[in-house]
């Protein structure tokens, strides 16, 4: 901006600076410069506001249809992260003393951190939005948490408690997800999609 400010300032005195030894050297010809100048100058405001006032819609439209899209690809998001985490698709593990299951699988929340990105919505619905998305990252920390648990030593007097402790968090946050899926596609409207 402030090469911008520099620019006008120096086109400004070049024109006064010019005009100066216009008046100076050919009086006569001042009249018909000025006449152009104004001219020139007052069609250069007007294409500049013009632009100006083209780029701010087209912004508007794009920043519409991109906030759309998103409003459409969230409740598939949300649905199949819930519909994932709810299923019965349980991962058993099995050591010599320890039985248990739960869901294992990465979350990757792609249209949830693009919306908070994009910074199309309300500050209400990006901070549940954000809460979410931590959520999510919390989750996939556990999951890699767990899978390392597992490959620890099953000898080890801790490794059941190691386990179970690493279970039952991950079924908390799982759980979270879940409820917190669907509080905000309630908070935002939005129809969550069942995929069959």
């Amino acid at each position: 901006m402030l090469i911008f400010w520099l620019c006008i300032g120096i086109a400004a005195l070049v024109g006064f600076i010019y005009t100066l030894c216009l008046f100076l050297i050919a009086a006569k010809e001042l009249r018909s410069w000025l006449h152009t100048f104004i001219a020139t100058l007052i069609s250069v405001l007007f294409a500049v506001s013009v632009g100006i006032l083209l780029f701010n819609y087209q912004t508007k439209i794009v920043d519409k249809n991109r906030k759309e899209q998103l409003e459409e690809l969230l409740p598939l998001e949300l649905s199949n992260t819930s519909e994932l985490l709810s299923s019965d698709k349980f991962f058993v593990i099995y050591s010599t003393s320890y039985r248990d299951s739960t869901i294992i699988t990465y979350i990757q929340p792609l249209v949830l951190e693009e919306a908070v990105r994009s910074g199309l919505f309300d500050t209400h619905h990006t901070g549940k939005m954000l809460q979410l998305g931590q959520e999510m990252r919390v989750y996939n920390t556990q999951v890699s948490y767990l899978l390392s648990s597992l490959a620890g030593e099953p000898n080890n007097p801790k490794y059941r408690e190691v386990l179970k402790n690493a279970i039952m968090n991950l079924e908390i946050s799982r759980k979270k997800i879940v409820a917190h899926s669907l509080i905000l596609s309630e908070i935002m409207d939005l129809s969550l999609i069942i995929c069959e």
